[in-house]
């Protein structure tokens, strides 16, 4: 086995290399830190064994060097095929399976020295070692650009559908939900309800405290209303301090009810930011389709504009927005009387009608949608 301060030199290089490519690909895989402490005693190792080398009498222990860069190549394929994340398997298997070939052609050349029987194995296999080792290291490179691409347009897709601030969907994850949630409810004739609200005040939070005051509440919002959904609901951010909450196979009640409840405890949180007591509400407008024949833009729509009453009579309370068939009507559900009797209140012809509360207003303004 050649022997020498420049093989030492390449020795060391190669440990220091294998290490980086461990770090590169725990950097794109997000895994793996549990790890760190066995590669950095195989490059301790590979160090010791690279220094007991220099010594006349201990020459031959350059030849561990092989199976410790084996090793290197193994965690690093045991890395990717653990990997439990999603995307980036067939091109984390393959990189995985580059790596293990590998480690298996450097303990294949330590066993050769091993045993004495290298230099002749080596002399007929000519050329076919430098070949073996080309086609290892491309394959390792084409790996690591696969993961690399994987994981990029996972990203990417990830950028596209969940909001950066909130973690929640956005509006285009949204409206593919509750496309997908209309086609499900329509195969099993189930109903569905979307529910739009909008923070009170949020503005007026930025313009005391700071828009850092404003993401910090938006962040306790999202996981308190996260908290109070039922399960099976889908809940994203449309911008500002806009969310839409999708409640499958739930009725006007229930909806209404679920609503009610993260109005509650949006108005029970204790927020405060370097000292300023921070308090908060919410308005809540809610639509109902009972054979899920309403599409996405008209949900919106109706919850919207139920949306618009609630911030019109005062804010802080939930408004339902139903179309009689009989009549270009606005009904509205007491969120209060759900509880009790799941009753409605009466229809009022080309008016809204305040949902919260023990006394019942009458506006009259347009309902057309």
């Amino acid at each position: 086995m050649p022997h020498g301060l420049g093989f030492d030199a390449l020795a060391l290089l190669l440990l220091l290399a294998h290490l980086l490519m461990y770090r590169a690909f725990m950097e794109m895989l997000e895994n793996g830190r549990k790890l760190w402490r066995p590669q950095l005693t195989l490059v301790a190792a590979g160090v010791v064994v690279l220094a007991l080398s220099v010594i006349p009498a201990l020459s031959g222990a350059s030849l561990l060097i092989r199976p410790i860069w084996a090793m290197q190549y193994m965690l690093i394929g045991w890395m990717l095929v653990s990997w439990k994340g999603n995307g980036s398997r067939i091109a984390g298997w393959f990189a995985a399976s580059a790596m293990f070939f590998r480690a298996a052609c450097h303990l294949a050349w330590f066993w050769m020295v091993a045993t004495h029987v290298g230099p002749l194995t080596v002399a007929r296999l000519g050329r076919l070692p430098g070949v073996i080792m080309l086609v290892s290291h491309s394959a390792i490179a084409f790996g690591f650009l696969l993961v690399a691409g994987s994981r990029l347009n996972l990203r990417l897709e990830q950028e596209a559908r969940i909001d950066e601030l909130t973690g929640l969907m956005n509006r285009r994850a949204m409206r593919v939900a509750v496309l997908q949630a209309i086609a499900r409810c329509r195969r099993s004739n189930q109903q569905m309800s979307l529910v739009m609200m909008d923070l009170d005040g949020l503005k007026g939070v930025n313009d005391r405290l700071g828009h850092d005051a404003g993401d910090m509440v938006l962040r306790e919002v999202s996981k308190s209303l996260c908290d109070n959904l039922r399960f099976g609901d889908d809940l994203a951010r449309l911008g500002g301090d806009e969310f839409c909450l999708l409640l499958p196979a739930a009725d006007e009640a229930e909806a209404v009810q679920v609503a009610e409840r993260c109005r509650r405890r949006l108005a029970e949180l204790e927020l405060t930011y370097h000292g300023e007591k921070i308090v908060i509400s919410a308005s809540f407008g809610v639509a109902h389709s009972p054979d899920c024949t309403l599409h996405w833009e008209e949900l919106l729509r109706r919850s919207d504009a139920a949306l618009y009453v609630a911030k019109r009579h005062g804010k802080n309370r939930v408004m339902l927005a139903e179309r009689p068939k009989s009549a270009s009507a606005l009904w509205v559900l007491d969120a209060q009387k759900v509880g009790s009797s799941n009753s409605f209140v009466p229809p009022v012809t080309s008016s809204y009608r305040e949902a919260t509360g023990s006394s019942i207003r009458s506006s009259a303004i347009p309902t057309s949608f």
